[in-house]
């Protein structure tokens, strides 16, 4: 049994490899996307590129949640994790959907939609001191390219069914992707949405992801 991590915007690989008592985590990075390829057509070909089984497991965090669970549903895997994103456009914010039907993201200079978005992510009390290295992380890794097509193409995703089985984790003080209160089949845990930037957030997450993984192998 193999378990696939796809990594979110500009994450470091190093918190996620050892998440897992029970089984190694493989950790990937996004492939190169192609010029106007949807979302569920990415998911497929990368997928492919990590040659993917019915006995894989795939965990998906942040932007590439949505990877996972395409992924999932096309190879029919053994079992789908999802850590801090979402699973449809009704679940992003009211601003976050505006903002993409205004297409902000294809027009605004990358370095300066990073400036805005910091002052929304102050004043909303979204970024602190706890995250501001992994908001800078990621905006120093991520390849201006790729980061206008993904948002472009989530933004185009309207969501899939749910896959079973699943394992979707949130962290319960999450503004960037906050999910209405006693929402369905998701196991909260203390945090933001940089759940894997703490200690006690990888901990919380490795406990359930052995959990499952316990659960699958059974």
């Amino acid at each position: 049994m193999r378990v696939v991590a796809l990594l979110g915007l500009g994450m470091d690989p190093r918190a996620v490899r050892n998440l897992s008592a029970l089984a190694p985590i493989e950790v990937h990075h996004h492939i190169e996307h192609q010029k106007d390829e949807s979302l569920h057509d990415y998911a497929i070909r990368w997928g492919r590129h990590l040659q993917l089984k019915s006995t894989d497991i795939v965990l998906g965090m942040s932007f590439a949640g949505p990877m996972a669970l395409e992924m999932a549903h096309h190879f029919q895997l053994k079992g789908c994790i999802l850590v801090s994103t979402f699973t449809g456009s009704k679940e992003l914010p009211i601003s976050h959907r505006r903002a993409l039907r205004l297409g902000l993201h294809r027009w605004i200079p990358y370095r300066f939609g990073w400036w805005v978005g910091k002052r929304w992510a102050r004043r909303n009390q979204i970024l602190g001191q706890d995250n501001a290295e992994a908001i800078r992380a990621i905006e120093r890794r991520t390849d201006p390219q790729f980061y206008r097509w993904v948002i472009d193409a989530l933004g185009k995703w309207h969501g899939t069914v749910p896959y079973h089985p699943c394992l979707r984790i949130h962290g319960d003080h999450d503004r960037i992707l906050p999910l209405k209160q006693g929402a369905p089949n998701v196991e909260i845990v203390k945090g933001n949405h940089f759940l894997l930037t703490t200690a006690e957030g990888r901990s919380a997450i490795s406990q359930k992801v052995d959990t499952f993984i316990r659960r699958l192998a059974s």
